[in-house]
């Protein structure tokens, strides 16, 4: 699983690879269980170098960001950031592949999949 956020101009970017991340979906999902642990609700934010700027002017912004459960790192800048303070192997985790992989193992595991807030016009190129 992902390590503690590493501190990247007053945002908490989590080091973690596509794999790391939808493990911890699906963990914090009880695996898709009927019977899931009902725990507090989570969320992720996928962001890159404009969310951190964004951060910088807008606290109410970088506290979302802060709160996150994961926050991956989605863009190079972003990376090469957390490979400058130590985490070497760090990866980009982009968003639209990190949706995508989690698509694919709900599907091969038969668990549903809601989307929430895109426009109608988006759902057939999803």
């Amino acid at each position: 699983m992902p390590g503690a956020k590493v501190g990247v101009i007053g945002v908490g970017i989590s080091p973690t690879s596509y794999k790391e991340a939808v493990d911890l979906v699906f963990e914090w999902a009880g695996h898709g269980s009927q019977t899931a642990n009902r725990g507090p609700a989570r969320y992720i934010c996928v962001t890159s170098v404009h969310g951190l700027i964004t951060a910088q002017d807008d606290a109410s912004f970088r506290g979302i960001l802060n709160s996150a459960d994961l926050v991956t790192p989605d863009g190079m800048p972003l990376v090469w950031a957390l490979r400058s303070l130590g985490k070497r192997d760090q990866q980009r985790v982009y968003g639209l592949t990190l949706m995508l992989d989690a698509c694919r193992r709900a599907e091969v595991n038969r668990i549903l999949n809601f989307l929430y807030g895109v426009r109608p016009d988006v759902l057939p190129a999803l």
